[in-house]
């Protein structure tokens, strides 16, 4: 008898698993760059974070930071993960894409945007940033970040940058190839790519970005639309976001544990392209703000810049681009109907 009882009630409970509401999973496509800066979305990813808020998340690779804008403005993706460009603040200014996080930051005495030197350039005497500017300088597109920081030390070297002397490539990966051929003689580009061609002899690392231009570089934006039809969704993804900053920050930022660190580290390099060898991962570590918060006034800089350059209109304000409230107020998660209560 007891034993006909124990099973009647395994199987009331098996029925009872059964009819439970299965937990709505929803599908985000997030368009990024390969990047050390996308880091907190790559440890979302793996552990776990993303499906712990039922989102199924997937990876649109751009070759380029204009590029990401493109993709979450015109549908593609639903949220984008990238760098501040002129392409992204005409697009928000034009109140198709609103910035919902911070991504990474250019801080004094972290890793982050790296000067190079092509090796027959370097040989030749170039050997410090603020002597890229009379030489050739690789970027992907005018108006992108990489146009910026040149721009910004032609101005700190109270000089004009001369347009002739910047080739326009369209992408990351044309960079650095142009770069290793010694077709440009320098680029910018971030930490992890930057070690892995110095370690293996194709360019030479010349100063930090940081060092001329500190301030907020990357950020998380999506689309109005996105944010009016799936708030839910949106929220979830910040949540998972936010989670994978604070342990970003808290064990490679300040943390002491070695081990802790390489686990880390180790995660976040297979979403790295290129991979870097174990012993050049420590030195790629750039600087995220714990709570995922963007440096406003940094930013606005960077508008005032773009803005100067006759590449974003003079009208457009930063305060219209950003929508922060679901990242400032966690307890105002929309419901499962996409209202904020």
């Amino acid at each position: 008898m007891k034993m006909l009882h124990t099973l009647w009630l395994g199987l009331l409970a098996s029925f009872q698993l059964l009819a439970a509401p299965v937990p709505h999973r929803d599908s985000l496509h997030i368009s990024l760059l390969p990047f050390f800066s996308s880091a907190a979305v790559f440890i979302a990813k793996e552990r776990g974070y993303f499906s712990e808020q039922n989102l199924d998340v997937d990876f649109i690779h751009a070759g380029a930071a204009q590029n990401v804008a493109l993709a979450v403005a015109s549908g593609q993706a639903d949220v984008g993960v990238t760098a501040l460009t002129a392409g992204f603040y005409n697009l928000a200014g034009k109140g198709e894409l609103k910035i919902i996080a911070g991504q990474y930051q250019e801080k004094k005495g972290w890793p982050g945007a790296t000067y190079l030197a092509c090796n027959s350039a370097f040989e030749k005497g170039l050997t410090s940033p603020e002597m890229t500017l009379d030489h050739r300088m690789g970027i992907t597109q005018t108006g992108s970040t990489f146009h910026r920081w040149y721009g910004a030390m032609a101005q700190s070297q109270g000089k004009t940058l001369e347009n002739n002397r910047l080739i326009r490539l369209q992408s990351v990966p044309a960079m650095i190839s142009a770069l290793v051929s010694c077709q440009v003689d320098s680029i910018i580009m971030m930490s992890h790519v930057a070690f892995k061609l110095s370690s293996e002899n194709k360019a030479h690392i010349i100063g930090r970005v940081s060092d001329y231009t500190p301030g907020q570089m990357g950020i998380v934006f999506t689309s109005p639309e996105s944010l009016k039809k799936q708030p839910n969704t949106i929220s979830r993804f910040l949540n998972a976001y936010k989670k994978a900053s604070q342990d970003y920050f808290d064990i490679l930022i300040t943390g002491n544990d070695d081990h802790a660190k390489l686990t880390l580290l180790t995660q976040i390099n297979q979403y790295l392209t290129p991979r870097l060898p174990e012993k050049l991962l420590p030195k790629a570590v750039v600087y995220l703000d714990r709570n995922a918060q963007p440096d406003i006034p940094s930013m606005q800089e960077n508008l005032n810049w773009y803005q100067q350059q006759g590449l974003v209109k003079k009208s457009f304000n930063l305060t219209d681009m950003l929508s922060l409230n679901l990242l400032n107020n966690p307890d105002e998660n929309p419901d499962s109907n996409g209202k904020l209560h």
